[in-house]
């Protein structure tokens, strides 16, 4: 099989970003089928929890991947009960935005449901919420983004952008960070959400952002990828060099960016001037986020493998071929690493010190009396 050239890869991309579009747009309509979701794992000292393709948000045992809690969605549409973005967690506190429109805060020990509320009029949530103090903060298809009380889910403020919100807040030092598919960049005061500053993109955002030493990352759909001025919002460096548009948040190790794009690159940059250092091409679209797991990057694609790169000089380490769509990010703990899969299944990967990566547990999402009977009758995928 030839390799796809650059024009086939933007085209290729381009579909896949379509098709994401399309997705939404068609589970909006009551009577479609259950929605994919890909939520991102959160993980703490003793649990992975996630959200499912049943519907419900699970917490797992980190270490067997056994079932700790169930808690099911319950949005009034049944099709629209799913996940996309990675659920925040505070202390004892799971906050949980569904696609069926509801906020939740769930208590992580028991699993029991402390509140939960309807966000505006109850569009789509996509993106994941952010949490900081007593605000928990929240994106919606229906232009808004919204801050609640994380006591009683009572609202404190609502700031309107004009299209649809899709990306994750990032929340530093009592400022919001979001972008917006109207092609802006936001920083709110978190107290009040007023306005601090705009920025204006060449494409609609949905990659959570990054900030780090003042600086601000994020990629859009123009194929840009931006780094700001976090205080002011003005532009300090721009890279081009990508042939697709940009979906999964960036990550930062050392003075470097690690940016991944739909025409499947991971693009490795310098912090501080934005010049090239090297890239990786993983042959299928990335979506979901990477994560770091020691000196290495884990990186989800979609045609069903997860990478192992050398953060130094993009050389691969070593791979997983999970056979699935993979559009969740990936979450590390260690030298663990923990992501969705399209094939209703929750996995756990060890990745060794030579980046070779070990399978530790599958959990079956769709098979409540057995969720990990991989361990007794199928071949591990890496």
């Amino acid at each position: 099989m030839r390799p796809l050239n650059n024009n086939q890869k933007h085209n290729l991309a381009a579909l896949v970003i379509m098709q994401l579009l399309v997705l939404f747009a068609l589970t909006a309509c009551a009577g479609q089928a259950q929605p994919e979701g890909w939520s991102g794992a959160v993980v703490d000292a003793d649990s992975v929890y996630v959200g499912t393709m049943e519907g419900d948000v699970r917490a797992l045992s980190l270490k067997t991947g056994e079932t700790r809690w169930i808690f099911p969605l319950r949005g009034e549409v049944e099709s629209d009960r799913a996940t996309y973005g990675t659920p925040a967690l505070n202390g004892n506190t799971l906050y949980v935005g569904g696609y069926d429109g509801h906020l939740y805060s769930i208590d992580t020990k028991t699993g029991g449901d402390l509140w939960d509320i309807l966000v505006g009029a109850g569009s789509h949530i996509v993106g994941g919420p952010a949490v900081q103090g007593t605000t928990v903060v929240v994106p919606s298809s229906d232009g808004n983004i919204y801050a609640y009380d994380t006591t009683n889910g009572t609202l404190i403020w609502r700031f309107p952008t004009d299209n649809r919100v899709w990306a994750t807040p990032t929340i530093v030092d009592n400022h919001v960070y979001v972008g917006s598919l109207d092609q802006k960049m936001y920083a709110l005061n978190l107290n009040d959400g007023t306005k601090i500053w705009e920025y204006s993109a060449g494409g609609g955002i949905t990659s959570q952002v990054l900030i780090d030493d003042g600086r601000l990352y994020f990629g859009s759909f123009d194929s840009t990828f931006t780094a700001l001025d976090a205080v002011n919002g003005k532009p300090l460096w721009t890279f081009d060099g990508a042939n697709s548009w940009y979906w999964a948040a960036p990550i930062k190790f050392g003075e470097s960016i690690y940016a991944s794009s739909m025409d499947g690159n991971i693009y490795m940059l310098d912090a501080r001037q934005g010049q090239l250092k090297w890239h990786f091409d993983t042959g299928s679209s990335i979506v979901g986020t990477p994560a770091l797991v020691g000196d290495t990057l884990a990186v989800p694609s979609l045609n069903g493998r997860v990478w192992l790169i050398d953060l130094s000089n993009g050389m691969e380490r070593g791979r997983c071929n999970i056979g699935e769509r993979l559009r969740a990010p990936i979450s590390s703990q260690g030298m663990f690493i923990y992501f969705r899969a399209a094939n209703n299944t929750v996995r756990s990967l060890e990745i060794k010190t030579n980046g070779f990566p070990d399978e530790q547990w599958v959990h079956y999402t769709n098979d409540l009396e057995d969720p990990l009977k991989r361990r007794k009758s199928i071949q591990p995928a890496c």
